[in-house]
């Protein structure tokens, strides 16, 4: 399971690269459509200036119903990819969500009105909307688990630079996959990147933060 980190890592960096390179490169061309800058909250969390407009996508959420661009005008969205198979990064991750929204339930009631997380699966081989009904509301009840086709779901991860990849182990297969968090205004504009390691105190605060600011 150790071997993991570092690819996470190299995904990490690489999703970074492609970001920083779609910035320059908008940028260089003039176009008005040129993606945000970066503006650092922390050491591990930056806030993107302006907002990253998203494409249209169609997925589904767990309780059979679609999720679209639309959906993310609905609140404020932490956004996680992940599976259900996942070993560590993910359940560890989730439950650092959970703690995160419980501990804004209890001392900013007006975050977390309108704060709500989104989990989307990268291995829709295994994850159909069963299977998320059963994993994600085990770390809160409040909890969206989405999916899609392959082509779907690359359709969203893709313009996001969220990097995922099968890893063939035994007789079955690990998704190694990015393990930042993200943050989608209530305009459906991608706004923030938390990246890992993840731990409570980090998030909240950051979140926080990010949020007072815009």
């Amino acid at each position: 399971m150790k071997k993991i980190f570092p690819i996470l890592i190299m995904f990490a960096a690489v999703a970074g690269g492609l970001w920083l390179g779609t910035v320059f490169q908008d940028r260089d061309t003039g176009n008005e459509n040129a993606a945000p800058s970066m503006r650092a909250i922390s050491h591990n969390t930056m806030a993107l200036v302006p907002p990253k407009p998203v494409q249209p996508f169609q997925l589904i959420d767990h309780h059979n119903n679609p999720f679209t661009l639309d959906s993310l005008k609905q609140k404020w969205t932490l956004m996680f990819f992940g599976y259900t198979h996942c070993p560590d990064v993910c359940p560890t991750t989730m439950q650092v969500l959970a703690d995160v929204d419980k501990r804004l339930a209890k001392n900013e009631a007006d975050l977390h009105k309108d704060t709500r997380v989104v989990f989307v699966s990268v291995d829709p081989k295994r994850d159909n909307t069963e299977q998320l009904a059963k994993y994600v509301p085990y770390f809160n009840r409040s909890f969206l688990g989405v999916t899609g086709s392959a082509d779907q779901i690359e359709q969203l991860t893709k313009q996001l630079g969220i990097m995922h990849l099968q890893v063939k182990q035994g007789e079955g297969y690990l998704v190694d996959h990015s393990a930042s968090i993200l943050l989608f205004g209530a305009d459906a504009k991608l706004h923030g990147i938390f990246s890992a390691p993840h731990t409570t105190d980090r998030l909240l605060q950051d979140y926080i933060k990010l949020r007072r600011a815009s």
